[in-house]
């Protein structure tokens, strides 16, 4: 194993255990491939995290699409829009995603040089870490 294979482990470790902080113990069977780039993917001919990233999305959309309804029941449409754009864009993801270290977890490709940082790469990986929750908990996890 190498070191940065270490590393990986470690990283991944440490993400885990926030989760489970956030959502209780218990298996997440697709958690590494939530964490799998598609250039690793490639690499090593295993599942990337893109359809991960495609019911993550829907999740998030559906959970964070309750929140500003409930907390501003006299909001009209375009209100409730601009409060959920500002909690599911790129941006946010990846502001979390960046304070959490999610980028030292996510295994990469030879040729990914300087995706660990990148916002679209670390928001996807969010998507695909709630996709993953998800699938172990259901939206009560």
């Amino acid at each position: 194993m190498t070191a940065r294979d270490t590393e990986l482990l470690n990283a991944r470790e440490r993400l885990r255990s926030l989760l489970e902080g956030i959502v209780g113990p218990g298996a997440m069977p697709r958690y590494d491939e939530a964490l799998t780039h598609r250039s690793h993917a490639n690499e090593m001919k295993v599942a990337d995290n893109q359809r991960l990233e495609f019911l993550g999305d829907a999740v998030l959309d559906l959970c964070v699409s309750e929140m500003p309804m409930n907390a501003h029941p006299d909001a009209d449409e375009g209100v409730l829009t601009r409060m959920w754009s500002a909690l599911v864009s790129a941006e946010p993801l990846a502001l979390w995603a960046r304070a959490v270290n999610v980028g030292d977890a996510i295994a990469f490709g030879k040729g990914a040089r300087g995706e660990r940082e990148r916002t679209n790469v670390l928001a996807d990986a969010v998507e695909a870490l709630i996709a993953c929750v998800y699938d172990a908990h259901g939206l009560e996890g």
